[in-house]
């Protein structure tokens, strides 16, 4: 760089820095109400297959809730933007050999 020579640069103005407004959402989404602990599974523990739980429990959303919220439920796992978690609440060598295949 020549001496003598000085770089002026860009203010941080209010005008340059603006902020855009957030649109309108009001109208454009369709709220999808669940009640919290409306659905329950029972699940036999000689089943071991994830899939199968997890196609069973949306469809028991899709339903005993609201066919859209089992449309979403779905999209979501195909997606995989759900995490399933499943627990055995037995104890020994059951869950020792069921931990492998889940």
């Amino acid at each position: 760089m020549p001496e003598g020579k000085k770089i002026k640069c860009a203010a941080n103005s209010p005008l340059t820095n603006k902020r855009k407004v957030a649109p309108e959402t009001k109208g454009k989404y369709k709220p999808l109400p669940s009640e919290r602990g409306k659905l329950s599974l029972f699940w036999s523990a000689n089943n071991p297959s994830l899939s199968k739980l997890k196609l069973a429990a949306i469809d028991d959303i899709r339903f005993k809730d609201a066919i859209e919220l089992g449309s979403h439920a779905d999209e979501l796992n195909n997606s995989g933007l759900i995490m399933w978690t499943a627990g055995i609440p037995h104890g020994g060598q059951f869950a020792a050999n069921q931990k492998a295949t889940l």
